[in-house]
Order: C-alpha cells, then sequence, then structure tokens
C-alpha cells in the first residue's frame, strides 16, 4: 500500500523498511484503549515499550492481548510522561531504531489556569486535555495515511529529525527556569530551541543518542512532578 524509501540495506543488500519503536506512558487508565486504538494505524511492524504508574498486571495483561511481545513496566511515579520515556530509552537502548514515536495518556488535570495557558499559546480551540490529547494524536497517528506520510517524509529527508503536530508548536520559556537553563547548557543547545507542546511526536532515533549520553534519569526529576 505504500512505498516506503529506504532507510537501510539489509544483510542481502535490499532496501529495509525502518525500526521502529513505540513508547507509550499511561497515567490515567482510561486512556489506555484510546492509545492501543492509535497503534491500529500502522501500516508496517514496529516494537511497543509501555510505562505505567497503574497497576502493572492490569496493563501488561491489557497490552498484552493485543501486542503479546510488548514491554510493560512500572517506573516511578515522577517526571510526568518524560521521566518514564527517559527511562525506557536508556534501559532498551531506543536510539538503536531508525525511528521512535512517542504518546502518552494526556489529561492536562492541572491547576485551573494551567489550560488557560495551554490555550493562549495554542488556541482557544482547546475544550480540555482529553481534546488536546486527541489533537495532538491525530497529525502523528491518526490513520494508516497519515503515519505512512510521515514514514515517507523521514526517508525521503534525510535532514528531517523531528515531527509532530504543527499547531502546537512551541518556543515558550519553561515554568522551571532553572532547569530548563540547566538542560539546554548540558545538551549544548539554545534555550531559544521549538519543542513540541504536550511532548507527543516522532523522532529519529539517532538523535536520542546525544539524550541518552548526557545521563539523564529519573532521578533528575522531582518526585512532585507526577501526573500527566
Amino acid at each position: 500500500m505504500f512505498g516506503f524509501a529506504p532507510f537501510r540495506r539489509d544483510a542481502t543488500g535490499t532496501f529495509a523498511t525502518p525500526r521502529i519503536a513505540v513508547h507509550l506512558h499511561i497515567h490515567y487508565l482510561d486512556t489506555l484503549p484510546e492509545l492501543l486504538q492509535s497503534l491500529t494505524n500502522f501500516p508496517v511492524s514496529f516494537d511497543l515499550f509501555v510505562t505505567t504508574t497503574n497497576s502493572l498486571e492490569t496493563v501488561r495483561d491489557t497490552v498484552k492481548e493485543n501486542y503479546p511481545q510488548a514491554e510493560v513496566q512500572q517506573p516511578p511515579n515522577q517526571g510526568k510522561d518524560i521521566g518514564p520515556f527517559l527511562e525506557t530509552l536508556n534501559r532498551y537502548e531506543l536510539d538503536r531504531y531508525d525511528l521512535v514515536l512517542k504518546l502518552h495518556g494526556k489529561k492536562s488535570r492541572n491547576d485551573p489556569g494551567y489550560l488557560n495557558a495551554v490555550r493562549s499559546l495554542f488556541g482557544n480551540d482547546i475544550v480540555d486535555g482529553d481534546d488536546w490529547r486527541r489533537k495532538l494524536i491525530a497529525p502523528i497517528a491518526g490513520s494508516p495515511e497519515r503515519i505512512g506520510q510521515i514514514l515517507q517524509a523521514f526517508a525521503d529527508e534525510p535532514e528531517l529529525g523531528m515531527l509532530g503536530a504543527a499547531k502546537f508548536i512551541c518556543s515558550a520559556p519553561d515554568a522551571d527556569t532553572v532547569a530548563y537553563s540547566n538542560l539546554c547548557q548540558c545538551l549544548g543547545v539554545s534555550h531559544e530551541i521549538c519543542f513540541f507542546g504536550g511532548t507527543m511526536f516522532w523522532i529519529r532515533g539517532s538523535i536520542l543518542t546525544r539524550l541518552r549520553n548526557a545521563g539523564f534519569t529519573l532521578n533528575d526529576f522531582d518526585a512532585a512532578q507526577t501526573g500527566a
């Protein structure tokens, strides 16, 4: 159905489709069926890594009904969805994959002013955290055609390193200015760097090597940073 350009040649010298890892983080258990449903849009195979703050047995059983080979872990509940992503990156060396897709069950049940700030950045059409989650996921995993277009874009454009919902590209300063400054200094990047608000995106695995080599772990996050 999709004619993907090559990412590499395999041992026989023929072109190979990309090796893909998907990371799902589940804080709100009721979002798990929706996220698993989005994975049915994949037109190619992938390896699935799931982290959760819920009952490990409950999530593992649900995930493995559909994806028996998935890895399901329960890291400490800190760093929201970012801490578990780094834990998974380090544990399973996600940078060995051609592409990595990061999704999570965002609801943004923060203080009342949080969603107002989100709307001021990204638009008043964002109803609530569930609406924001769906608006983040649809452009990057909303259909087989969309995922096919994304894989083709990465194959056709070697300089393309990261892809997400255009509506949520942001350069606003982080609320924790000290931690943000330290992060930028450690990675050697500008404080003006753009990112995807909501932290759902596709990224080349090779780019994550720099992040893994920086040595970040869950211990770099305040234990009070929970939720999603």
